[in-house]
Formats: structure tokens, C-alpha cells, sequence
């Protein structure tokens, strides 16, 4: 019996949103855990607070799209994309943070409806709402859950869903391209401070 029997077993019944709902979310119980001990460097409270926000911002606004569209609704693609914005947007300190997190979740659903082609997504939802937000407001999210203590079990979330959906071609080269940019990146500074040209 192959040792991933177990974990096939358990991706072949279970659907892709409810896959990556499980990740997002245990991924950010995690960074939760994490705050509340020091490991990493952000409020408890304002991680809370933000997702609270992103999760009734989220919601409301899926259900007014989906009654002005006359569409159905997926619940979980909303919890998703909570999430994933609780995760690249800094919980916030001010009245302006809390704008930015409210415009981005907007819009994040918004695109779900707006930008889709054949009730597919031109683009991701999140990104989206993040960068036209920032665009709106002059303020930026932050990849903060792309910290080192969290790095084992985002590469566990990003394993299980490339096992999912039998797309480790897309994970081999990413990891390729993106060591040969790292390296692109250290040899011409390595180079510099090696000549005193720092």
C-alpha cells in the first residue's frame, strides 16, 4: 500500500474549494497560534478584527452581487477569499487601514462578477481587490504570512493542493525559475561587496 493511499483518499473526496478552504483557514489558525506567542510579529487582536471585517465585508457583498446578477452563490469561494486577504493585508492600526481592508474585500468579490468571462475569473479575486484598492488609497498589502515560521506549513498547503490537482509541473518550475532569479539576484550583490563596491 503506497503511504500517500491516505492522503489521496482523502483528496479524491473532497472538492477543490473545500480543499483550499481547509488550507487558507488552517493556515491562518496557525499564524493565530503563532502571534499569540511571540513567533510572529503581529496582534492577536488585529488579526481577529481584520478577518471579523473581511469575513462581514465579504459576505455582505457577495450577496448583493448574486441578487444583482441573479447568480448562484458559492459560500466557500467567499470564506476563501477572506481569508486569503486576512493573509496578505496587515491587521490594521487606523480608521484609513480599516477603508483599505473594507475597498479591498469589495472589490475582491466585485471582480468575482465583473471581471469573469463564462463565470470564469480573468484574474485572481484577492489580487485583485489588493491592487486596485491600493490604487484607489495609496496603501499596499503585505505577503505577511510568507514569513519563515510559516514557510512548513505553507509548502504542506501548497503540496496538498498540487497533489489535488496533479500539477506539480506548475510547482517544479516555479521553484526553478524562481531559484535561478534568487541566484541572479545574490551573485551580482556578492560580486560587489566581494570588490568593495559596496
Amino acid at each position: 500500500m503506497s503511504i500517500f493511499k491516505p492522503i489521496d483518499d482523502f483528496l479524491n473526496k473532497t472538492t477543490m474549494y473545500r480543499l483550499t478552504f481547509y488550507c487558507v483557514s488552517i493556515l491562518w489558525l496557525v499564524a493565530f497560534i503563532f502571534s499569540i506567542f511571540g513567533i510572529l510579529r503581529l496582534s492577536p487582536v488585529g488579526l481577529i478584527e481584520s478577518l471579523v471585517i473581511l469575513f462581514a465585508t465579504c459576505l455582505i457583498t457577495n450577496e448583493l452581487f448574486a441578487k444583482v446578477f441573479n447568480a448562484p452563490t458559492n459560500i466557500e469561494s467567499v470564506y476563501i477569499t477572506a481569508f486569503i486577504l486576512a493573509s496578505i493585508i496587515a491587521p490594521f492600526s487606523s480608521l484609513n487601514d480599516i477603508y483599505f481592508v473594507v475597498l479591498a474585500g469589495v472589490i475582491a468579490i466585485a471582480s468575482k462578477y465583473i471581471l469573469a468571462i463564462g463565470k470564469k475569473h480573468i484574474f485572481n479575486p484577492a489580487a485583485a481587490g489588493v491592487i486596485i484598492a491600493g490604487l484607489l488609497t495609496s496603501q499596499a498589502a503585505i505577503w505577511w504570512m510568507g514569513t519563515f515560521c510559516m514557510a512548513p506549513f505553507v509548502l504542506i498547503a501548497g503540496l496538498l493542493i498540487c497533489r489535488k490537482i496533479r500539477r506539480f509541473d506548475l510547482f517544479f518550475s516555479f521553484i526553478i525559475s524562481s531559484f535561478i532569479f534568487i541566484i541572479g539576484l545574490i551573485i551580482p550583490e556578492t560580486s560587489l561587496i566581494l570588490y568593495g563596491c559596496n
